[in-house]
C-alpha cells in the first residue's frame, strides 16, 4: 500500500517567511487574503510576505497601521513570481 503525502500541505507553515531574503524575486503584488490563498494552492517553493518600506517606531506600535495593506509578496522561484504577477496584475 502506497501512501501519497502532499508535501505542499505538510510543509505549508514552513513555506511562508515574514522577511524577504536577498535572493528572492520581489513583486508589486499586495498580499491580501485572495492572493495568499492562491499562492498556497498554486506554488511549490518558499515565498515571503514583507513590507517594502521601513516602519518607524511609532508605526510599529500602531496595531492598525501594521495591518494596513502595505505587505507585498516575494518568491524564491522567479517563475512563480512571474506567474503571480501575470495572474494579479
Amino acid at each position: 500500500m502506497k501512501i501519497r503525502i502532499n508535501h505542499n500541505s505538510f510543509l505549508k507553515s514552513k513555506r511562508k517567511l515574514n522577511f524577504c531574503p536577498e535572493h528572492f524575486t520581489k513583486t508589486s503584488i499586495k498580499a491580501d487574503r485572495d492572493q495568499m490563498l492562491w499562492v498556497f494552492e498554486n506554488t511549490n517553493n518558499r515565498f515571503a510576505v514583507y513590507s517594502p518600506e521601513k516602519a518607524t517606531d511609532e508605526e510599529k506600535m500602531d496595531f492598525l497601521l501594521a495591518f494596513e495593506n502595505r505587505l507585498q509578496l516575494a518568491f524564491e522561484d522567479p517563475q512563480e513570481a512571474m506567474l503571480c504577477e501575470l495572474k494579479w496584475s
